[in-house]
């Protein structure tokens, strides 16, 4: 029986006799089966080859779609960068609106002190040779001082020393018309209630020309809570010309600091500062120069 060299048998039914019949590959049939389990079998080994003979019936075109997948894939990444670039444009207006919404004042006078024209000796715009950032509680242009309980617990009279005399004013009343023959107590207890009640305007108009000479005018500050108030004489001067001079030690704290009228101390921290009063001929008493203590 001459061998085969080539066989290529596809099983098939059993025979009567039990043993398995095989199918001719020459058969049509056969191979059309044989091709279409191959094709079946590797469907998924699709290769440029197999692609180059489907383009060349017009099916599909391999280049035009890795073409069309790489232009997805950049526009996918493009659409992504977009995205994260607005989302950053998006928090950095943000963190801005906030800062600019809640310490304005506070930044205007941060460079309104670096653009000051400072002399040598004269008053600074906040008392210190250093900028020091603090803490500060949130701005609130509306604040009622008398609403807050812990302020109105604390001690909020002006206490006036002179020499041997000490004495409690409040500033809630009218006792300081007991001091008509003092000016300049009269003067302070005008100047603390201003500075309470947050009133910009009026509180400009205590400095004489010569202080405004070496400091800046206040552009706004909000209601403070001021407390532990101590003013201290230390001289009193009686001018030729009929004018007066006085100096005094000045502290205070504020509670609750928002930063707006004073950002060189912290909520409840004090420092003493020197104040130039003069009085004129007329009897109107004006800040000459607020200076502060230099600690090496």
């Amino acid at each position: 029986m001459e061998e085969n060299k080539n066989p290529k048998y596809v099983p098939e039914e059993e025979t009567a006799s039990g043993l398995p019949e095989f199918s001719d590959p020459s058969d049509p049939e056969v191979s059309e089966e044989s091709e279409n389990f191959d094709e079946s079998e590797d469907a998924d080994s699709w290769d440029e080859a197999d692609a180059d003979e489907e383009a060349e019936d017009g099916t599909f075109d391999p280049g035009q779609r890795r073409e069309e997948a790489e232009l997805e894939r950049a526009a996918k990444k493009k659409k992504k960068k977009i995205m994260l670039i607005v989302l950053a444009v998006v928090t950095v207006l943000g963190a801005v609106g906030f800062v600019l919404d809640n310490y304005s004042v506070q930044i205007a006078g941060f460079f309104q002190q670096l653009t000051s024209k400072k002399k040598a000796g004269g008053p600074t715009m906040m008392y210190s040779d250093t900028l020091i950032s603090y803490p500060f509680v949130k701005t609130n242009y509306d604040l009622d001082p008398t609403q807050d309980e812990v302020y109105m617990g604390l001690d909020r009279q002006l206490w006036y020393k002179n020499g041997a005399q000490s004495v409690g004013i409040s500033l809630d009343g009218t006792e300081y018309d007991d001091f008509s023959d003092n000016s300049a107590v009269r003067f302070f207890v005008q100047y603390f209630k201003t500075v309470i009640a947050g009133d910009v305007e009026t509180y400009n108009t205590y400095f004489t020309d010569r202080y405004y000479k070496t400091s800046e005018p206040h552009l706004r500050f909000a209601p403070q809570m001021l407390y532990d108030i101590h003013v201290v004489q230390l001289s009193q001067t009686a001018n030729n010309d009929g004018t007066s001079t006085w100096s005094f030690n000045v502290d205070y704290k504020i509670h609750r600091n928002d930063g707006t009228f004073r950002n060189d101390i912290p909520s409840d921290g004090a420092k003493k500062l020197l104040f130039s009063l003069v009085e004129d001929r007329d009897g109107t008493v004006l800040i000459d120069a607020i200076d502060y203590y230099r600690t090496k």
